[in-house]
């Protein structure tokens, strides 16, 4: 999901969760093979904009991803995210290991 382009003051969360569900339900009718393909990998691009996206929306869309589709939900990425939150990033890790 690019969420580089997410706009909170033009569309409210919700708009942009019904949208990622309606994408989400698609590609499990079409794309997932019971017995074969049960899994996927969810990337979610912040295109260097994780400032201009709030962390508590965020949250909320990642927690929706994981509560949603956590039967079939492998791995999620989130790429692309700004040097800063790397460096914060970096410090949770540090304090966590």
């Amino acid at each position: 999901m690019q969420m580089g382009i997410v706009d909170l003051e033009k569309f409210r969360l919700s708009s942009y969760m019904q949208a990622m569900n309606h994408v989400n339900n698609k590609m499990i009718e079409e794309k997932l093979v019971p017995g074969k393909i049960e899994t996927y990998d969810y990337i979610l691009d912040l295109n260097e904009k994780l400032l201009g996206l709030p962390i508590s929306a965020l949250r909320d869309i990642v927690g929706r991803i994981s509560e949603a589709y956590s039967m079939m939900l492998g791995k999620m990425y989130i790429v692309n995210i700004t040097s800063f939150a790397k460096f914060l990033a970096n410090g949770v890790e540090k304090m966590l290991s």
